[in-house]
C-alpha cells in the first residue's frame, strides 16, 4: 500500500500527493468553476451537491434507495480508511448494521487498487451493478461480490475471490486453489 506524507493544492488546480500528482476533479472537470477559485470555494460552493461525508442516508433510504459502496484496500488515490470511517458513521446514524444494510452495503477488496485488480481482486466486470439490479429489482442484498484478478497485459483472469460483506473478508478454506473464489469463505 502507498502511503504519502504531504498534500497540498497547487494554484493552479493540481492536487499534489507526495511524489504522485493527480488532477484537482472539483475544478477541473467535474464542475465548471471561475478561474483561480481554491478548493475551499469550490467546497463551499458544491459540497452541498457532490459531497460525500452525511452519513444521515435516512431521505435516501426512505425513497427506497440502495447503494452498494466498494473500495479497493491498496488503492493509491483514494485513501480507503475514508471510505471506512465513513460506512461506520453510516451505521452509527442509521441505527447500527440490521438497518443499514437494508439499504447500503460496503465490500472491501483486499489488494485492489483504484477501480482495478492488482495484489488482489476487484469486483469482476459488471459485478456491482448486477449485484445492485439483483437487490433492487429481485429483494436479494448481496453477501458477496465476484472478484478477479486480470492480467494487464493479456486480459486474462489469474484469480478468483469472493469480495465479502463489511466487515468480513475473504479467508482461505485450507482446501483448494488459492486461485479459486470457491477455495475462500467469508468470514
Amino acid at each position: 500500500m502507498v502511503g504519502y506524507a504531504s498534500v497540498k493544492i497547487t494554484r493552479r488546480g493540481r492536487l499534489n500527493v507526495g511524489n504522485a500528482t493527480l488532477q484537482n476533479s472539483i475544478s477541473s472537470s467535474s464542475v465548471a468553476v471561475p478561474p483561480g477559485w481554491s478548493i475551499t470555494q469550490s467546497i463551499s460552493e458544491f459540497g452541498n451537491t457532490i459531497a460525500t461525508d452525511n452519513p444521515d442516508l435516512s431521505a435516501f433510504k426512505r425513497d427506497g434507495g440502495k447503494i452498494i459502496i466498494w473500495h479497493g484496500l491498496s488503492d493509491q488515490l483514494i485513501f480507503p480508511q475514508g471510505t471506512v470511517d465513513y460506512y461506520r458513521r453510516v451505521l452509527r446514524t442509521m441505527g447500527g448494521p440490521a438497518n443499514t444494510e437494508s439499504f447500503a452495503r460496503l465490500f472491501l477488496a483486499s489488494g485492489a487498487q483504484h477501480c482495478a485488480s492488482a495484489a488482489g481482486p476487484a469486483p469482476a466486470t459488471g459485478q456491482p451493478l448486477a449485484a445492485l439490479v439483483r437487490w433492487v429489482e429481485h429483494g436479494k442484498a448481496p453477501t458477496v461480490i465476484p472478484g478477479a484478478t486480470i492480467d494487464p497485459t493479456t486480459g486474462v483472469v489469474t484469480d478468483t475471490r469472493p469480495i465479502c460483506l463489511y466487515p468480513e473478508f475473504a479467508r482461505y478454506s485450507g482446501h483448494g486453489s488459492t486461485t479459486q473464489a470457491s477455495s475462500f469463505v467469508c468470514a
